[in-house]
């Protein structure tokens, strides 16, 4: 004699069961004895399905509205295209210390008023003056590539 699945929400992710959020059956005793105990899962009752559909639907639109600021901030990096970055120079064309990602952050946030995170930023490590080319990595697999000029300050 088997028992019949019963229905449960998982509160978690776990490997080969779900993700979270979805409706899974299992046997009983895996569901009253491992995954309710541990708050991994809850039984699925006309309650819980509707406060976790609701749930959803916000999740679903709060991530439709950072994919939406996601590429305008895309937009907005694509018409820079080109940084210039001022650095005072030593022998060689040898810039005193190096440019970093937060001072290459910093100029984006200037030009396009949008704040940019540090590591986000791929880029060389750049210790002379000359051209390269960085990449900003926003969330979703968005990847800006920017063309970065490093020049010497004009010393007067």
């Amino acid at each position: 004699m088997t028992k019949a699945n019963i229905s449960v929400l998982l509160k978690q992710d776990i490997g080969k069961l779900g993700k979270r959020g979805e409706l899974v059956k299992v046997k009983p005793g895996y569901a009253r004895n491992y995954l309710i105990p541990q708050d991994i899962a809850c039984f699925a009752t006309p309650g819980v399905l509707k406060q976790a559909d609701r749930i959803f639907k916000a999740e679903q639109e709060k991530h439709l509205l950072e994919k939406t600021t996601l590429q305008n901030t895309q937009l907005l990096l694509e018409k820079i295209k080109k940084l210039t970055i001022k650095k005072k120079v030593g022998k060689g064309n040898a810039i005193f210390g190096t440019v970093t990602d937060k001072e290459i952050a910093s100029k984006i946030s200037q030009m396009t008023n949008e704040t940019i995170d540090k590591r986000q930023i791929l880029c060389p490590d750049i210790k002379s003056i000359g051209q390269y080319y960085i990449e900003v990595k926003l969330k979703y697999n968005l990847v800006i590539k920017l063309d970065l000029s490093v020049i010497p300050t004009v010393l007067q």
